[in-house]
């Protein structure tokens, strides 16, 4: 399953997932000079994660241009 995030000032993207196991990824792909030819996959990072029954799980990407990113839970 893939999303996309919002246009916001803080973007966001909210995904209803039945209890299971997930792995979240997160990637970005720059415009190479126009944005009809991106740059491959940068500042990646992924965590995986768990949801039981019932349970509302947040996740939290925060990015760092050119140096990765971090997910954390809360």
């Amino acid at each position: 399953m893939q999303a996309r995030l919002s246009e916001a000032v803080i973007p966001r993207a909210v995904i209803r997932l039945g209890r299971g196991s997930y792995r979240l990824v997160s990637f970005q792909r720059t415009c190479d000079g126009n944005c009809h030819v991106l740059d491959p996959s940068s500042d990646e990072c992924s965590r995986a994660f768990s949801v039981r029954a019932d349970e509302t799980v947040t996740a939290t990407v925060r990015v760092t241009f050119g140096t990765g990113c971090l997910i954390s839970f809360g």
